[in-house]
């Protein structure tokens, strides 16, 4: 086989290997080179993560001597003749690495471990959690990593929650289509629908999973004749035209000829809308007006 040709090799033969992204060799390259001595591989193939320096590499075979072939066999240690003993480093998943028999604490941000322990033990666990806000690459708010021969089953990471598609509101919309996640920072915008009066931001963010509270769509007041009508009332020249007014709005009446207002006496008005309502003044005829 492929593996039975080339290992052991002789002395003085030579293998190019390169390291996985994130991790780097002694010199801070992403490639190095070895050769097979009377004493072993000169120099050790290590690589070193750029978060700690690790002893435990995560390498992997780029060519061979000159024949530029990519090793992607099972796993199998590789050797090398060293005074009529095999000297082996392991290739697993195309990731080669020496066995160092523990595991030193990672770096990790947004968290905590629940260890103080620096070193660990093949096999042995190491339990973190993450600040609140912050969740696993599970969704969790704690996990577990394993010291394993080749290194941690994972890397310890905290990263920010995120949010869900934004709430929905009634008598309005977003301004553009709604994702299913936003990450935290995001923020999203609304409009009411016609006459509708916006209350509070129009913009709402997402902070630690949770959306800021979103805006209140006001509906809007609706003129009506047949109110107009019933109370008396006519509508004031500047407000002609006009079927609809905005929370907050304030609409001008005035008495038909010959009435007078029920309450007041007077013969305008100013109304404010108030969510849609109007409350129309009433207006009498002179004869008939009412005193309170």
């Amino acid at each position: 086989s492929f593996r039975r040709y080339y290992f052991p090799m002789d002395k003085g033969k030579k293998l190019s290997y390169s390291c996985v992204v994130g991790y780097t060799t002694e010199s801070g390259t992403q490639d190095g080179r070895i050769t097979c001595t009377t004493k072993g591989w000169s120099p050790v193939p290590r690589c070193y993560s750029e978060l700690a320096l690790f002893t435990i590499a995560s390498s992997r075979i780029s060519s061979i001597s000159q024949e530029n072939q990519i090793i992607s066999v099972a796993t199998n240690p590789f050797f090398c003749l060293q005074e009529n003993k095999n000297i082996p480093f392991f290739l697993s998943n195309q990731a080669v690495f020496y066995p160092s028999g523990k595991c030193t604490k990672p770096l990790l941000e947004n968290g905590s471990f629940y260890s103080t322990e620096m070193d660990f033990k093949i096999h042995e666990k190491l339990q973190y959690k993450c600040n609140p806000g912050y969740l696993t690459p599970s969704g969790a708010a704690e996990d577990t990593v394993q010291c394993q021969p080749q290194g941690w089953s994972f890397q310890p990471s905290s990263a920010t929650e995120k949010c869900g598609s934004p709430p929905s509101i009634a008598n309005g919309a977003l301004t553009v289509p709604a994702l299913p996640h936003y990450d935290s920072g995001s923020s999203v915008q609304y409009i009411c629908s016609d006459y509708h009066f916006l209350q509070g931001s129009e913009k709402i963010y997402c902070s630690e999973g949770q959306w800021t509270s979103p805006p209140v769509c006001i509906e809007p007041c609706t003129l009506s004749k047949t109110e107009m009508e019933k109370n008396n009332v006519l509508l004031q020249a500047f407000y002609a035209d006009q079927v609809y007014f905005y929370h907050g709005d304030y609409v001008g009446f005035y008495c038909k000829q010959n009435h007078f207002g029920a309450e007041s006496g007077t013969t305008l008005f100013q109304v404010q809308c108030d969510r849609g309502q109007l409350a129309y003044p009433r207006c009498v005829e002179r004869e008939k007006q009412v005193w309170t």
